[in-house]
């Protein structure tokens, strides 16, 4: 949403905040990310922005008398950022999602590699949607008990499944409420989670990360991330089944590795006297965690 705001701006973008809301909130992703070390982060890449301006212009116009008729229509000129954007040869890219969404022609020095066929074609709207919302609320529930925050699952599920592309009978919803419920308990109860909890300096979790590396504008949320007193790990929880599977030709062919470097890079920069990154994928539904 920064960047679509970024984007679409006609004159200004603001961005105000009344305190800290977590690490999705705004505030967090300006203080973490772009405006932690370097406030003028964004003038290396829009050199046109006038920053230091903007409050002078924004007092201006709040002196002035108001007006009794309809002020004059003026025409609107709208900063291409995009463009600026690409001019500076910056590529957008969501690790995630292993999706490219701006390909500079001549910046070469990163290359993207070919995303792997995740979904079989052989599912179906049912399936897909099923494994969909199986898999955001197994995030968002683990990552509300980690933080301690109360989470409904039969509210968060109902709520789902409203917007959902396919109707599940109350059958499917009950198979979907119990599945979601043994991935979270499990997880829970994982010896490896626990053991990493435990003495955490600060934890975070879907912590916002943009990042520029070279010519390279990276930007995702990490699950979970632990400050420990000599170390940081960076997990990223997967709701996918591993009984019967070679974990590491899975995390080969999903790229979860390429993912977790994205953002490990990223910590490193954000969080710089914090040790070094350890990147762990954990599994919910066995509670496993491997470190990659």
């Amino acid at each position: 949403m920064l960047y679509v705001a970024l984007t679409r701006a006609k004159e200004h973008f603001v961005a105000s905040a009344a305190g800290a809301c977590g690490a999705e909130s705004y505030q967090s992703i300006l203080q973490m990310s772009i405006f932690r070390e370097n406030p003028e982060a964004w003038q290396e890449i829009l050199p046109d922005i006038e920053a230091l301006t903007l409050q002078a212009d924004i007092d201006a116009r709040f002196d002035q008398p108001q007006q009794t008729s309809p002020p004059e229509k003026k025409d609107i000129k709208i900063p291409d950022f995009q463009t600026k954007i690409l001019a500076r040869g910056i590529r957008i890219v969501h690790p995630s999602e292993n999706v490219l969404e701006a390909t500079i022609a001549g910046a070469d020095d990163f290359e993207e590699a070919p995303e792997p066929e995740t979904t079989p074609a052989s599912l179906s709207v049912a399936d897909l949607e099923k494994r969909r919302i199986t898999g955001t609320l197994i995030h968002a529930g683990l990552q509300a008990r980690i933080q301690h925050n109360p989470w409904d699952i039969k509210r968060q599920l109902a709520v789902a499944l409203q917007t959902s592309l396919h109707f599940f009978s109350e059958h499917d919803t009950a198979a979907m409420q119990k599945t979601i419920n043994e991935h979270l308990n499990t997880s829970w109860q994982s010896a490896a989670l626990q053991t990493l909890l435990e003495g955490a300096v600060k934890i975070y979790t879907e912590l916002p990360l943009l990042h520029l590396k070279e010519r390279t504008l990276v930007h995702g949320f990490a699950d979970l991330v632990i400050e420990k007193p000599d170390q940081t790990w960076l997990i990223d929880f997967k709701s996918t089944s591993i009984k019967g599977k070679d974990v590491e030709a899975l995390i080969q062919e999903r790229g979860h590795a390429r993912q977790l470097q994205y953002y490990a890079d990223a910590l490193e920069k954000i969080l710089p006297d914090n040790g070094p990154v350890t990147k762990a994928l954990f599994f919910t539904e066995s509670g496993f965690l491997r470190t990659v």
